[in-house]
């Protein structure tokens, strides 16, 4: 963090550090006059919306080409009807339709009429679009349900379930589970059948830096995202935590107290 930064005796460049809920880019070098070192010059510059720009336009462009990819899916499955119309078998058209509905679902399992905030059940549908192109699968448990919203819901939903679907890759399961109401503790769990993270690392996992995604991953505040979870968590007089998730992966669970549900003067973040 910023102590380190001052207290470390080394050069830095373009280094990510997130203060409070605000992600600074700092650099670090050595003043010096007729070849002496008299100071040391710190530069920080936010970079909070810059970045929460960059990841909405990652995800912008995702789920354009998961719906182009869908639009060509949808126009082949009208050519199987026609030509199976065209052929006088009606009956094998409506046996495709039935099976092609119950598999074309972007999000399996509990209905979206169970989350009354439409800024989250947005949310939920283009996180599931993505990941279904990426050959993942996102489940709603059927005993969520969502009647108060909130930025802060909303950027640790986005955080926990970008984090599950790097984790699990093609052929993955994610499940979600929220419960946000009026007056009570909000309630984010989202498990996975990925590899799971170790017992001994599960206490730096919400670290800044520190991130369990493949290398082939986005490039855009790498190790940032659970750590914006912990501290949002922090603020709202709740928790995070990590376990074994009964899918064989990871559990990654957000309590989220009934403290105001807004950042601190200067300290607004944008959902990923």
């Amino acid at each position: 963090g910023l102590l380190a930064l001052v207290t470390e005796n080394r050069r830095v460049e373009d280094e990510l550090v997130l203060s409070g809920e605000r992600l600074l880019l700092a650099n670090r070098t050595a003043a010096e006059v007729n070849g002496r070192r008299v100071a040391e010059v710190i530069t920080l510059r936010d970079r909070t919306e810059l970045f929460g720009a960059i990841r909405e336009l990652d995800s912008q462009r995702s789920l354009t080409d998961t719906l182009r990819a869908q639009a060509h899916e949808f126009s082949n499955h009208l050519h199987v009807i026609q030509g199976l119309v065209e052929l006088g078998r009606p009956d094998d058209a409506v046996a495709f339709i039935e099976r092609i509905g119950g598999g074309g679902r972007v999000l399996s399992g509990g209905s979206l009429s169970l989350v009354h905030d439409p800024t989250l059940a947005a949310l939920l549908l283009a996180k599931a679009a993505v990941a279904r192109e990426r050959g993942v699968t996102i489940t709603l448990d059927a005993s969520s349900e969502v009647t108060d919203g909130g930025d802060d819901l909303l950027t640790v939903m986005g955080n926990l379930v970008d984090n599950a679907v790097d984790a699990v890759g093609h052929g993955g399961q994610v499940v979600v589970h929220v419960r946000s109401t009026p007056g009570l503790p909000v309630v984010v769990r989202v498990d996975d059948d990925g590899p799971g993270i170790p017992v001994a690392d599960r206490s730096k996992v919400f670290d800044v830096g520190v991130t369990a995604k493949r290398e082939d991953g986005g490039p855009h505040g790498r190790g940032i995202g659970l750590a914006l979870v912990a501290r949002i968590a922090h603020r709202r007089d709740g928790h995070a935590q990590i376990s074994r998730s009964p899918l064989g992966g990871a559990r990654l669970e957000v309590v989220l107290g009934t403290a105001d549900d807004r950042a601190p003067a200067g300290e607004s973040v944008r959902a990923p």
